[in-house]
């Protein structure tokens, strides 16, 4: 039976697109690798040379500069068990107080019988004079916390940390190893001048690596020739008898930079992966995790994902009952299931693992994860006959997946697919105010994965959702100085659910909210009441009305902003270079609708002509058209704004910020309304 999802589109495009600075993408199994890396020697010669530095050619703005980091992986077999070793230096100049909070520092490891942190060292480093002055951590200062149930932590702070110093940590962690991927996070926020990763393991175990750098890798036989070359990007790998490792050195890193409209920032740095894929055995290789399809058969198969949505799961059968008509449409059904399981499950809104297959016993739990309502969902759709299925994917929390490779740790949220009426339908029951039909923006990060007999992938971009606010502005009732203002904004519902989240986590923010508008108005206008409706209603748009008064002075002429609400105040897109791909977390468009019922007396000045400015084919457009009914003197100013894709590439900057200022410039213009004076006749004049 062909699967009712077959016609989900491909991801290459989106995947080309969120990683076009990361040129350098490739899978690569290593079956021959390298020793051990060398050690690069930190000196009192290395330290005071950066104690001189003030200024450093790759940031001269930074905060603070990397100057040496180096990551060591070992893993090796103790007791016919696999164990790790996790070895961690750092140098880091401070040349900024923003920058202090580097010298706080925080181990996070497994809470195991065997896991511990062993040989922690912390220094600060001065000039005093020409002579080089080392303070060292005690380690009576080393704080030991339980994270969680089954995580640690040591914590310390460097001491006499000032602007200038040099700072440097090392410690290991050991473990077990249970980890599938090993991460190298290659950029961050300070630039780096040199960072390594070395991961050494026993020849029997087979390792995927991949690797996001903006350049080609140079390949050295030795280490020592690889520390000792220029090059921004070099590996060595080799293997012998016992053991194969690949040691990776990359130099002049720049900084991570906070750039506006960044859906996922992950996707934008520097990185490698390492995920176990295999393991010889006498006889054979066995591959695992290598693909879709195994990650599929895993959890469908051999974790019982198939047993237990589409086992016996009768206790679901009285609910049913008293929810579903005969009459009823699949989507009707879909909506009212999912309704039920929204408001009947408590939710912790963490991720997690689906702790038990048997959802008979998460039935009567009082608590349950954001994987295990979901299942809850698709069980519950499947026992009413429905076509459901439960879909893996990532946030944008965390790096992208793409289909080429499956990284298990980018995989953090699972949700549920029904095709209801031939209409794919997207559900996310894991807090109350999630809408119907549409899962949290943060869903939307690229290639997922939909989970059955022969699992296949969907592309969850942004560019399948879209928040539409309406604003409605009527002028009325004017005196010689005043007029009355009402206000209604028809709230989007991406919009809509972001407010009454926020407003569940802090009652204080539901003002802040409402006074937004108020204290975004043109001065001359005053807010005497307002209000918000369908606030607990989670599938409907919110409205916020506002009644105002509006001084218009007693001029001969007034002036009313085109726009009395801006969507962009400023243009939010900065001059100069950009590095990141422009990416809007969804669809948009902005629509105002404004009335001015004039009295008699009054008339508009000359109207503007229509205005339309249009990007890449309407891809973002904006229009405004007024017009004038002189028998019943009614003013109309309507416009709209509407982003109807999510990504462009870097490149497209400039243009996309003319085509924003440009805008911005008609929003903020006036349109003129004289009062006409009569002369002693009567006549106007």
């Amino acid at each position: 039976m062909q699967s009712p999802f077959h016609y989900i589109c491909s991801t290459k495009n989106h995947v080309t697109l969120n990683y076009k600075l990361l040129t350098c993408i490739y899978l690569c199994v290593f079956n021959f690798l390298a020793s051990a890396a060398a050690t690069k020697e930190i000196d009192e010669t290395f330290i005071k040379k950066h104690l001189q530095t003030q200024v450093y050619p790759i940031d001269p703005d930074a905060a603070a500069v990397v100057l040496y980091e180096k990551t060591d992986i070992e893993l090796s077999y103790l007791n016919n068990a696999l164990t790790k070793v996790y070895t961690y230096h750092k140098l880091v100049k401070i040349l900024k107080a923003s920058a202090f909070s580097e010298a706080n520092v925080h181990i996070f490891y497994s809470d195991n019988f065997f896991g511990r942190v062993e040989k922690v060292r912390g220094y600060t480093h001065h000039l005093n004079g020409d002579a080089l002055v080392t303070e060292e951590i005690d380690r009576r200062d080393l704080l030991k916390k339980d994270v969680s149930e089954n995580v640690n932590s040591v914590s310390f702070t460097l001491p006499s940390v000032k602007e200038g110093c040099v700072i440097e940590y090392s410690y290991d962690i050991r473990s077990n190893y249970k980890q599938t991927v090993l991460t190298w996070d290659v950029q961050d926020e300070y630039p780096k001048l040199e960072s390594s990763f070395n991961i050494t393991y026993p020849t029997n175990i087979e390792f995927t690596s991949i690797t996001h750098v903006g350049m080609a890798c140079k390949s050295y036989k030795e280490e020592e020739d690889a520390e000792n070359a220029a090059d921004n990007f070099a590996c060595v790998r080799t293997i012998n008898r016992a053991n194969q490792s690949s040691y990776w050195i990359r130099r002049n890193i720049a900084a991570e930079k906070e750039e506006a409209f960044v859906q996922n920032k992950h996707n934008n740095a520097e990185r490698l992966e390492m995920q176990m894929t295999g393991i010889n055995t006498p006889t054979t290789i066995m591959h695992f995790n290598n693909s879709w399809d195994k990650i599929n058969d895993e959890l469908w198969e051999r974790q019982k994902y198939k047993d237990m949505l589409f086992g016996i799961n009768d206790f679901f059968d009285k609910a049913l009952d008293s929810l579903l008509t005969p009459a009823m449409s699949a989507k009707g059904k879909t909506a009212a299931i999912y309704k039920y399981v929204r408001a009947h499950y408590h939710c912790s809104k963490k991720m997690g693992r689906i702790s038990n297959t048997n959802l008979r016993k998460l039935e009567h739990t009082s608590e349950v994860n954001v994987a295990e309502i979901n299942a809850l969902l698709t069980a519950m759709l499947i026992r009413a006959k429905l076509p459901a299925a439960m879909i893996l994917m990532s946030t944008t929390a965390s790096v992208s997946p793409t289909e080429t490779f499956p990284v298990l740790d980018r995989i953090n949220y699972m949700a549920c697919v029904v095709m209801a009426d031939t209409e794919q339908i997207l559900l996310d029951a894991s807090d109350p105010n999630n809408i119907f039909g549409i899962l949290p923006t943060y869903c939307y990060n690229g290639f997922s994965w939909i989970l059955g007999n022969k699992g296949q992938g969907v592309n969850l971009t942004p560019d399948l959702i879209k928040n539409k606010n309406t604003y409605n502005f009527k002028i009325n009732e004017f005196t010689d100085s005043t007029a009355r203002l009402e206000i209604t904004k028809k709230t989007g519902l991406l919009h809509s659910v972001a407010y009454r989240k926020a407003w569940v986590k802090n009652k204080e923010q539901k003002q802040k909210d409402i006074d937004y508008i108020k204290d975004h108005l043109p001065g001359n206008i005053t807010v005497l009441e307002s209000h918000v409706d369908n606030q607990d209603n989670p599938d409907t748009n919110l409205i916020m009305k506002y009644t105002c008064i509006m001084d218009l002075g007693k001029e001969p002429t007034t002036f009313i902003n085109t726009n009395i609400i801006k969507v962009y105040e400023s243009n939010p897109f900065k001059a100069g270079e950009r590095k990141a791909p422009i990416e809007f977390p969804y669809k948009s468009e902005y629509a105002f609708f404004t009335s001015i019922t004039l009295p008699p007396e009054m008339e508009p000045d000359t109207l503007a002509q229509p205005t339309a400015i249009s990007y890449n084919n309407g891809e973002i457009y904006y229009r405004k058209m007024m017009g004038y009914i002189p028998d019943i003197h009614l003013l109309t100013v309507n416009s709209s704004f509407e982003i109807n894709a999510t990504s462009y590439e870097s490149e497209w900057n400039t243009t996309i910020r003319e085509f924003f200022q440009k805008m911005i410039d008609n929003s903020n213009e006036m349109i003129a309304i004289k009062k006409q004076l009569r002369n002693k006749t009567g006549a106007k004049h």
